[in-house]
């Protein structure tokens, strides 16, 4: 408000014939008094709404800007990505994990992750140790030195202790050869 529409001070109360226009004046008064602090309360919230409002969008083009400077410095291409590229990705990966292990995990990690060991270990994993093998090889030998043992004390001869790792190979060949064939008829359907 002006200072023309404010009063500077309280009237002065009149004589008793007056005084009901006394307080209504002094109600008026109060009032726009009020009126006014309402105002610049209302004033002082809608400039920290804006001020929040603006704060807000400048961190907002802030973080758009870095999306696409991030976007421009990684090109986009069709296809499947190279070797290299995943290795890259595989190294930033294992690096990322390895941050949040302890000491020991992490040596751990390094030593199965070094190339040699990693390309080793996925031949061996691929080809001899194969999870329907190993169980089949193992299986296979138990039953089977289990059924060997009760012959050999029914029928009184002496086990030599290559019936176990026999079995497990004859197993094992069999679990191999059943992973095989499953194979061949799952590429067909």
């Amino acid at each position: 408000m002006s200072e023309r529409e404010t009063p500077q001070s309280k009237p002065l109360e009149h004589n008793n014939e007056g005084r009901e226009y006394s307080e209504a004046l002094n109600e008026h008064y109060d009032d726009m008094k009020e009126q006014e602090e309402n105002k610049d309360e209302k004033e002082n919230d809608r400039i920290s709404t804006e001020e929040a409002l603006e704060q807000a969008s400048e961190i907002a083009r802030d973080s758009d800007e870095k999306k696409k400077v991030e976007q421009d410095t990684k090109p986009r291409h069709k296809g499947a990505p190279s070797k290299k590229e995943l290795g890259n990705t595989y190294k930033e990966q294992l690096t990322l994990i390895q941050s949040d292990m302890g000491i020991a995990r992490k040596t751990w990690s390094k030593l199965i992750h070094v190339s040699v060991i990693e390309k080793a270990s996925d031949l061996i994993g691929s080809t001899i140790a194969k999870p329907n093998a190993l169980l089949a090889g193992s299986v296979f030998a138990l039953v089977s030195v289990t059924i060997l043992y009760f012959l050999a004390k029914h029928y009184g001869f002496q086990l030599s202790g290559l019936e176990t790792i026999t079995a497990f190979a004859i197993g094992w060949l069999l679990g191999t050869l059943y992973d095989y064939i499953s194979g061949l008829f799952r590429r067909k359907h």
